[in-house]
């Protein structure tokens, strides 16, 4: 009987000693497992702190990028805008360059065409002395002054006394002469004195004329200077007397 309860008990403790190291079997087994679950998620968590941290890196480099380009973009801007006022500014200069070659185009067309006009039309002649109020007196000198003018050149100024020639001027032939020549009337009356003029390539001007009056010298001046000459020749006669 009481081997048979020693045997009971052994063989119970025998069953909870094996209870007991199976309970530690799975303890130590779980503790393992945990053990490798928590040094994965460390792993894993250090990846994803890894991963974080080049997420970083990138955001980081991103944001300069970004930030380059944006500088870029302004700096671009800038450049595109400064351009536009240069081209803008071009624009005003090429438009002013075009208005001012057209004026000078123009002007060019203009002078041409002036000079054309003289080249047809001839030599250009005026009288500037005497005017037409002047009044001369026979047998004394008039000052005739002439200015004429052409595009090739005067070469020959005629001057008529009531269309009667009596002055051919020849002159070296110049774009622009004054011509100064003396006349003393020999008759009272209106004096119509004309003037043409010729250029190098033989035409003819238009001709000038003025009208100016003629009178006879006054019966006081005639006196004074017949006295004069009798004077003058009593004088000559006493002194040859007292010379005998």
């Amino acid at each position: 009987m009481k081997s048979t309860t020693l045997a009971a008990l052994a063989l119970t403790l025998l069953m909870f000693l094996l209870v007991l190291l199976a309970a530690f079997v799975f303890v130590f087994q779980g503790q393992l497992a945990l053990r490798d679950d928590l040094a994965g998620s460390q792993s894993e968590i250090e990846t994803l702190r890894q991963d974080q941290a080049q997420l970083q890196l990138e955001q980081s480099s991103l944001q300069a990028t970004a930030t380059r380009l944006s500088a870029a973009r302004a700096t671009s801007d800038a450049e595109s805008l400064s351009l536009t006022t240069q081209l803008a500014e071009t624009d005003l200069t090429v438009t002013a360059q075009a208005a001012e070659s057209a004026e000078l185009l123009e002007d060019k067309e203009s002078a041409q065409a002036t000079r054309q006009f003289y080249e047809d039309t001839g030599p250009l002649v005026a009288i500037i002395e005497p005017r037409p109020s002047f009044n001369g007196v026979v047998g004394e000198e008039i000052t005739l002054l002439i200015v004429a003018s052409d595009a090739v050149g005067v070469r020959a100024i005629n001057i008529s006394i009531n269309d009667e020639l009596i002055d051919d001027v020849p002159l070296t032939p110049e774009k622009s002469v004054v011509v100064s020549q003396l006349w003393t009337p020999d008759a009272p009356g209106p004096a119509i004195i004309t003037v043409t003029a010729v250029n190098e390539q033989g035409k003819t001007s238009q001709p000038a004329a003025i009208t100016i009056q003629v009178q006879n010298p006054s019966p006081t001046a005639t006196v004074t200077a017949a006295e004069t000459t009798t004077a003058a020749a009593e004088v000559t006669v006493e002194a040859t007397a007292e010379n005998r």
